[in-house]
């Protein structure tokens, strides 16, 4: 309730002049309700509702290998050499990385790899006893009948 204060009574001889309280009704949820308020609330509601739903996109992850330490060229990569981080899968180039869980299927640094870089699968071939290709050279492998990547 709100209390409004009325102009004070004229003074008469022998009597003191007073305020006199004058209480107003507050008008209905009904009538506060307008069309204003209602376009209001259902656009933040839209907008929660678009917020959530591209958030929740971006929490799809990968995992990736990072290296820990310099990783020389033709070494077998093992997950001591490396730590696993999570990078968004939304992001364009997460393709071109290794995966971490690849690391235990035995890759091999096709480059030297510098720590903190994350490696890409540019940078790896498979390990020389599978024999399916030579790691970066481009020279026929024994036995494989088969051209390493760079021809």
């Amino acid at each position: 309730m709100t209390l409004v204060e009325s102009a004070p009574e004229v003074d008469r001889p022998g009597s003191r002049s007073t305020i006199m309280p004058v209480l107003k009704t507050r008008r209905s949820l009904r009538d506060r309700l307008t069309l204003n308020v209602v376009a209001g609330l259902l656009a933040g509601l839209l907008a929660f509702v678009v917020v959530s739903a591209v958030l929740r996109d971006r929490r799809e992850m990968v995992s990736i290998a990072v290296a820990k330490e310099r990783i020389p060229a033709g070494v077998t990569i093992t997950p001591a050499m490396v730590t696993e981080q999570e990078l968004p899968a939304s992001v364009g180039f997460s393709s071109g990385l290794v995966p971490y869980s690849d690391i235990a299927n035995g890759v091999v640094a096709a480059r030297t790899v510098q720590p903190g870089e994350a490696i890409p699968t540019s940078a790896t071939g498979e390990p020389a006893n599978s024999g399916a290709r030579d790691v970066g050279s481009g020279r026929v492998l024994a036995g494989s009948g088969r051209r390493g990547p760079g021809r």
